[in-house]
């Protein structure tokens, strides 16, 4: 597990973050309305950091920008750190994890690159970054994933909630990130990364970014902004091995970064799928996606296979009145609807689902905000505010509106709330 970086270690941060914040919230910065009408003075709403330069630049900027965090996230996770390292020192174990490694450092350089300038600009062990990238799969192929899911959420695991509206007046997928209450530390990075050769010739090019993340630790991004005019969300869904397997696959978490560089819905499905490797077994993901001006938005399943690509099932969600996949609106939750494979589906899913199928059909951002933000009913409700003291709540939401080219972010029930921050198109458009 060699942490040797592919870039310079002299990363510099870019710009003031406090008057970027500033020019793009609609509010207080240090308060949050609760699951009632309540403020709470406590939570500020997320920072920006502006980042750029190599890949490894970035991830490096970003490390000393949350080295306190991650350092605290590491040091509370020394006992599942453990855990993994008795297993690497077992053959099995080398040969998993070291696998795992060397196939994302073949196959995507770059967003390793970065992931190693996240851990030494934090100045942590990278050895330790790698097994917490891995702690996904490790907990599956020790046999403890879906297990723990089921016994300690009572058959609910994570709770994210994506809904759809597209009609004349709205093209807008709105997301709740659900998350572990201890996990729950949400920040904006904009970042500007130069173009880079791949091994084979292959250029990708400059990156313009801005994605939210739940926190420092999670090397991929459940609400983001590309300059390519996508945008998108994720759900993450669960299939289990519960034993080691021998084929190389790429973590959930690096194939949704990998997502974010691409220029076209085409090019999005076509990195999913992964052709050559595909998605690891444990988590893997949803992804709710559309491109700024465009009608068409989509909703892309992907599964894990023992071939070489992940398994991915598409459906498009069209304007009202529209032939198409889905007409009008969708929702989606942890779970698949349309993949073949179903994975683990759990209680919470299928409550939020039938609540969302005994509601009028949105039509509009308000309706979209008023699901988003209900606590009515059972403890599986869509909107989970801390005091339900569960493991898991709902840390923030976030709307991505294709006619206005924009990100809503909202930290707190959204219901009847304007944004906290907007994150405009045109923040990542170069000027010519």
């Amino acid at each position: 597990m060699s942490s040797e970086p592919n870039g310079s270690s002299n990363a510099s941060t870019n710009g003031s973050t406090g008057d970027a914040v500033n020019s793009v919230t609609n509010g207080d910065t240090n308060s949050e309305t609760d699951g009632s009408t309540n403020v709470n003075p406590k939570k500020k709403l997320p920072p920006m950091f502006f980042v750029q330069g190599t890949y490894y630049d970035c991830g490096y900027q970003r490390g000393e920008f949350c080295k306190d965090v991650l350092k605290e996230f590491i040091d509370a996770s020394e006992e599942s750190i453990q855990r993994y390292q008795a297993f690497y020192e077992t053959t099995d174990g080398k040969e998993f994890v070291d696998g795992f490694i060397s196939n994302c450092t073949k196959r995507f350089p770059h967003l390793m690159d970065e992931f190693r300038g996240i851990y030494d600009g934090a100045n942590i062990d990278m050895k330790k970054g790698y097994l917490m990238l891995l702690s996904p799969q490790l907990e599956d192929v020790l046999g403890n994933l879906e297990s723990a899911v089921l016994e300690e959420y009572g058959c609910a695991t994570k709770g994210c909630t994506d809904i759809y509206v597209n009609n004349d007046n709205d093209v807008i997928i709105g997301h709740n990130e659900d998350w572990a209450l201890d996990f729950d530390w949400p920040f904006i990075i904009h970042s500007k990364i130069e173009p880079y050769t791949m091994p084979d010739g292959q250029v990708i090019p400059e990156q313009r970014l801005m994605a939210l993340y739940p926190h420092p630790a999670s090397f991929s991004s459940p609400s983001w902004i590309n300059s390519h005019g996508l945008s998108g969300t994720d759900d993450v869904i669960l299939f289990p091995k519960n034993k080691v397997y021998k084929e190389k696959k790429t973590p959930y978490q690096v194939l949704v970064r990998l997502q974010q560089q691409a220029r076209s819905p085409e090019e999005l499905i076509k990195l999913c799928v992964d052709e050559g490797s595909g998605v690891a077994y444990s988590w893997s993901v949803t992804l709710n996606f559309g491109v700024f001006g465009s009608s068409t938005m989509y909703n892309l399943e992907v599964g894990p296979s023992d071939g070489p690509r992940s398994k991915v099932s598409v459906k498009k969600i069209v304007p009202q009145c529209s032939e198409g996949d889905i007409a009008g609106a969708y929702a989606h939750f942890n779970h698949t609807k349309h993949l073949a494979d179903k994975g683990t589906r759990c209680i919470m899913v299928n409550t939020r689902q039938a609540f969302y199928d005994s509601q009028p059909t949105p039509e509009s951002l308000k309706d979209v905000l008023a699901l988003l933000g209900n606590t009515k009913g059972d403890k599986y409700t869509i909107y989970m505010p801390p005091e339900k003291k569960g493991h898991w709540a709902t840390n923030w939401s976030s709307v991505l509106d294709f006619k206005n080219k924009c990100m809503y972010v909202y930290v707190g029930n959204p219901t009847n709330k304007e944004p906290d921050i907007i994150l405009p198109f045109s923040m990542l458009q170069t000027k010519k």
